[in-house]
């Protein structure tokens, strides 16, 4: 009997959401289509332009792709990693709207059989990695010279972050490639808990059981 290959088990799609304000977007899922083993696959995400971050927590710079990754996915079951547009914004000079940066997903070295196991909650540290800013100009807004656009370079977790900004307590939360902007210079970073993507079994509702998959990670301190 010939040896199994793990990757043709391993099924990569694109398919449409309508949870953001990019027309067209669609969302990444690496699916495990074998009856019985764990798959373990190894992603890397290119683009078709570069784009630099700065890291939110130090001043590193960085270019955001290509991005590596590590996935393990159940059997008959899928694990999304990412957005098919990154949609970043310039300035705010040039009006409503976000240049494009298409992405692709593949594989970077291989796929392997592995055995299912609880995956360790992500470090505080981790997430503090994950999240690159870059700034932006702003013009005709009251007291606001430029604004930090926020990027989640995860491809396992939704990043929630929970901010002050004069004065006011507030959060949003991000999902891979998602963006969200902040006055520069005006907010503190409080609090970072994590969401697991998680696996499903591909049903078109697995976004509202992401809720029960919330990780809370604890009150950052500088």
């Amino acid at each position: 009997m010939a040896e199994e290959n793990p990757v043709d088990f391993l099924q990569i799609s694109w398919e449409p959401i309508e949870a953001f304000d990019v027309p067209d977007q669609e969302r990444c899922r690496f699916t495990n289509k074998h009856p019985s083993r764990t798959l373990i696959a190894s992603g890397v995400v290119s683009a078709d332009q570069n784009f630099q971050c700065k890291q939110l927590f130090g001043d590193a710079v960085r270019d955001l792709f290509p991005q590596q990754f590590e996935v393990r996915i159940p059997p008959q079951h899928g694990r999304l990693v990412g957005l098919k547009f990154f949609p970043h914004r310039r300035s705010f000079t040039q009006g409503p709207g976000f240049d494009e940066i298409i992405i692709e997903m593949k594989i970077a070295s291989g796929v392997r059989f592995g055995v299912e196991e609880p995956v360790p909650d992500p470090t505080t540290d981790e997430l503090r990695q994950a999240l690159l800013t870059y700034s932006i100009p702003v013009h005709g807004v009251p007291n606001v010279s430029s604004f930090d656009m926020i990027i989640n370079a995860s491809h396992k977790y939704i990043i929630g972050v929970a901010y002050t900004q004069n004065g006011r307590h507030d959060h949003f939360s991000l999902f891979p490639t998602k963006q969200a902007s902040l006055q520069r210079g005006k907010y503190r970073i409080n609090e970072l808990t994590a969401i697991d993507l998680g696996v499903s079994d591909s049903g078109p509702d697995e976004d509202q059981k992401l809720a029960s998959h919330e990780k809370n990670l604890g009150t950052m301190r500088d």
